[in-house]
């Protein structure tokens, strides 16, 4: 099994394996199977587009016949942060002991922390140097605020058990924060969260 980035040439490999990622969990989505089935071939290039953007990925398990057995997305939604999107293991190739999961997540993880520390860097680059040796009136240095520590963050279904279990094993730890489930309000998606840095 190897880990690849989608790409916009992936775009009918991408198609299929969310066709079956909603056929399979669909709670775990914000979008029908029936919804995506609508879909024309210029929505799907673009999806696949977009997983290669810059703050942007999209990454699959890849058999040794070139079946694609898992999916995971990310994307950067803040400074120091990024959302773990679209996850989704083929029943066959699920556990621990196939690794494929795991896999997965280390190399969205990866891809996460060179983006926050790349974005971080820029924002660290001033444009015009000349206001950082300003002070206040009274002359004591100006206090920089802390920032946050990076961050993953991802919304899962309350009632997808084996998802939550396999989130809280890698170190996400619930936030307090939930929220109605768009396609079933009555419903709630969960905020889990970990810190990036963290191995």
């Amino acid at each position: 099994m190897r880990i690849e980035r989608v790409g916009p040439e992936d775009w009918a490999q991408l198609r299929e394996v969310r066709l079956r990622m909603l056929r399979d969990t669909p709670i775990a989505y914000q979008e029908t199977y029936e919804q995506a089935l609508e879909l024309e071939e210029s929505n799907w290039r673009a999806r696949a587009a977009r997983a290669a953007w810059p703050g942007s990925l999209g990454v699959v398990a890849v058999g040794p016949d070139g079946e694609w057995a898992g999916h995971m997305g990310a994307c950067r939604v803040g400074p120091g942060q990024v959302m773990l999107l679209s996850v989704w293991v083929a029943p066959e190739h699920r556990g621990r002991s196939a690794n494929v999961a795991d896999r997965l997540l280390d190399a969205v993880l990866e891809w996460a922390r060179a983006d926050t520390a790349a974005q971080a860097a820029i924002e660290r680059t001033p444009a015009d140097p000349a206001p950082a040796d300003k002070t206040p009136a009274d002359g004591t240095p100006a206090e920089k605020t802390p920032a946050d520590p990076p961050r993953m963050l991802l919304e899962v279904h309350e009632t997808n058990a084996r998802a939550i279990a396999f989130y809280t094993r890698r170190g996400f730890r619930r936030t307090g924060r939930t929220h109605p489930y768009p396609l079933d309000p009555g419903t709630r998606e969960i905020e889990m969260d970990r810190p990036l840095q963290e191995r």
